[in-house]
Order: structure tokens, then C-alpha cells, then sequence
């Protein structure tokens, strides 16, 4: 079991023993992301790990360094996302090993469950998405409070950002 804290940071095993667990399954199935304690609308952003905005799309601490380390092992790798936000993993995208990102957003009392017979086949998984996945945070638009989230003219016309994400 590989546990982390809200800075990211490996508590249950190191990186060592990820990689001869890994070394020894056939699937590595990730559990990564966020909380409510790191992301926010209302938090302050240089507080970052703590309850404030998230200052860019990247996985937390070492989350995203230990996710690289096991994609390189030769295993292939399913990431569960637990976040309420976008994760920027464009390398993923490319990398041969990772077999499946799943976006489980913050799952609730029996999400385990339900994404546990989901990784065991006994459904498959699929939604559309109400909101746009953006690659780094150079392409977010500039939000004004003022418009409070309507649509701006630097928007492309017909653009709602439904299902415009990209999967894996």
C-alpha cells in the first residue's frame, strides 16, 4: 500500500520498495491526486498544499515522480486521478506502459467499491465531461470575477468544453 501525505511526500514505502513491488506484479494500479485540503476556490494560493488554489496542473510532491518511475519500469500502469480539478500528465499520453487514466474525481462513501468492479471488468467505465482539460496552465483563460464564468469572446464560438478533453 502506498500512502502519501498533502505534500505528496511517500509515507508507507520508498521508492525502492514501490519499485520491487512493482518489480513483482503484473499491473501497477496507482492512486494519485488531490484532496479537498490542497484544492480550493477560496484558498490562498501561496498556501498552496494547504487548503489554497493549486498554483499549476501537476501532480503534488513526488506523486508525479514516483508515477514516471513505475511507468518506466516495462509494467503496465493504470492511474486512479482523485481530484476535484484537471491533472496536466501530458508525457502519459505518449508512454507505451500507461494503459489507462481513470478520472475518478472525489469518488464519495462507496467509490472504492465501484472503482474496484470497475477495474475488475465488471463494467466500463465512460460520462461526458461538462468541463475543458487544459494542457499546462499557459493555455487557462484569464477569469474576471466580474463575469462570473460567462462565456467571454476569447472563447471560440461552439466551444463548451464538453468531451474536448483528451483520453487515454
Amino acid at each position: 500500500m502506498i500512502s502519501t501525505d498533502r505534500s505528496g511526500e511517500v509515507g508507507v514505502r520508498t521508492t525502492e520498495q514501490v519499485k520491487l513491488s512493482v518489480e513483482h506484479a503484473d499491473v501497477a494500479v496507482m492512486c494519485l491526486g488531490l484532496d479537498a485540503t490542497i484544492e480550493g476556490e477560496q484558498g490562498d494560493a501561496r498556501n498552496e498544499y494547504a487548503s489554497g488554489d493549486k498554483l499549476g496542473l501537476n501532480l503534488p510532491g513526488l506523486q508525479e515522480e514516483l508515477l514516471e518511475t513505475v511507468a518506466a519500469m516495462g509494467k503496465p500502469v493504470v492511474v486512479l486521478l482523485m481530484a476535484g480539478s484537471a491533472i496536466d500528465l501530458p508525457w502519459a499520453e505518449h508512454n507505451p506502459n500507461m494503459k489507462a487514466i481513470v478520472d475518478c474525481w472525489y469518488p464519495g462513501a462507496r467509490g472504492g467499491k465501484v472503482i474496484a468492479e470497475m477495474l475488475f471488468g465488471e463494467f466500463s467505465p465512460s460520462g461526458k465531461l461538462p468541463v475543458r482539460f487544459y494542457h499546462g496552465t499557459e493555455n487557462l483563460p484569464v477569469w474576471n470575477i466580474r463575469d462570473d464564468y460567462e462565456r467571454r469572446e476569447d472563447i471560440p464560438a461552439g466551444s463548451s468544453g464538453a468531451g474536448s478533453g483528451t483520453a487515454l
